[in-house]
């Protein structure tokens, strides 16, 4: 018991330190990932999106809308004081809890991005003002899906918990089986010598 006890515990011992790093790492790549697919996306639409918001065209912005929101990505425009111009159905629910970012990326002219929770899901959030000539004109939100990232390590966490069961009920067998070939066997004969 004391063998299998302590096998069971330096098994567990690597395998979640290895899980933790690998966990670790694939949040980061995942995450930059998220980072690029929002910067990308969030200077395009920066840049597409100032003629309307100079003219305040909200056909055109729903325009914009239409041709570039997806499930998995909201969208919203905003005047330069932060009024709502247009926005994507998947995040006009949740706008209240996204409007500190675009107040903050209005207030501080500059982009404001991050994880956060959006209507109780995780979201990586981009909010950049839109500037013409110096001076701005609007602000952008982009909200993306970060639901992606915490089921990648879920299932990290699950894979090699899997993989930990496996092992030490594979290295109990061996333990069970070495310690019964090479002290129980030898022990038993001895005890048979012994009494005879």
């Amino acid at each position: 018991a004391r063998l299998v006890g302590a096998i069971w515990l330096a098994a567990l011992a690597v395998i979640g330190g290895f899980t933790y790093l690998q966990v670790g790492e694939e949040r980061q790549r995942l995450f930059e990932a998220l980072e690029r697919r929002a910067a990308v996306l969030g200077e395009g639409l920066e840049e597409a999106s100032e003629p309307a918001l100079v003219r305040g065209s909200r056909p055109a912005l729903e325009r914009l809308l239409v041709k570039f929101g997806q499930p998995d990505q909201g969208l919203a425009f905003f005047d330069r004081f932060g009024a709502l111009q247009a926005a994507t159905a998947e995040i006009r629910p949740v706008l209240a809890q996204a409007m500190p970012e675009v107040l903050a990326a209005l207030g501080a002219r500059e982009t404001r991005r991050g994880l956060t929770r959006l209507g109780g899901r995780p979201a990586y959030v981009y909010a950049s003002p839109v500037v013409r000539d110096e001076r701005i004109v609007g602000a952008l939100l982009l909200a993306l899906d970060a639901e992606p990232l915490v089921q990648a390590e879920w299932r990290l966490w699950r894979y090699n918990g899997i993989r930990f069961l496996v092992l030490v009920l594979v290295l109990s067998a061996i333990a069970f089986l070495i310690v019964r070939i090479s002290v129980v066997r030898p022990l038993t004969k001895m005890a048979r010598w012994t009494k005879a």
